[in-house]
């Protein structure tokens, strides 16, 4: 098994010392941030949502797929959203930037009927100036 590591290594070195000798000092820069990065980045424990929710396997959502703009959350974040609201039931849900309101609907949708859903959003000439250029109307 070392062996097909070193492998690897080998040829990541020689990637990297060719991409060292072949660019210009600000890409050897932007490689060497990049590495530091990626050797970071494992040392961050990486955990499915069932692993820290087991009973999430259990959990039959209902996300729609319709996206119509391309800020909105993507279908793997609405599954597991919808699927959180369904398995904790909160009372009370509060979300920060509200925009067209399809995540709202979602939680709105996932929520026991009693829950309570409050929502801020920024003022819709706010939205536009920061390059939005749909309405911030709910659908």
């Amino acid at each position: 098994m070392f062996a097909r590591y070193g492998r690897g290594a080998g040829r990541f070195l020689s990637s990297t010392g060719r991409q060292l000798r072949d660019h210009p000092r600000d890409r050897c820069k932007q490689l060497a941030r990049y590495w530091v990065f990626m050797d970071e980045c494992r040392r961050i424990p990486e955990w499915y949502p069932a692993e820290i929710w087991p009973e999430l396997r259990q959990i039959c959502g209902m996300v729609p797929l319709d996206m119509t703009q391309t800020f909105e959350l993507p279908i793997g974040e609405r599954a597991l959203l919808d699927g959180l609201v369904r398995l904790l039931r909160p009372k009370v849900i509060f979300e920060l930037g509200t925009f067209t309101g399809a995540t709202t609907k979602l939680l709105a949708d996932a929520a026991p009927p009693q829950a309570v859903i409050h929502t801020i959003d920024l003022p819709a000439e706010r939205s536009r100036s920061a390059g939005s250029t749909a309405g911030c109307s709910p659908r």
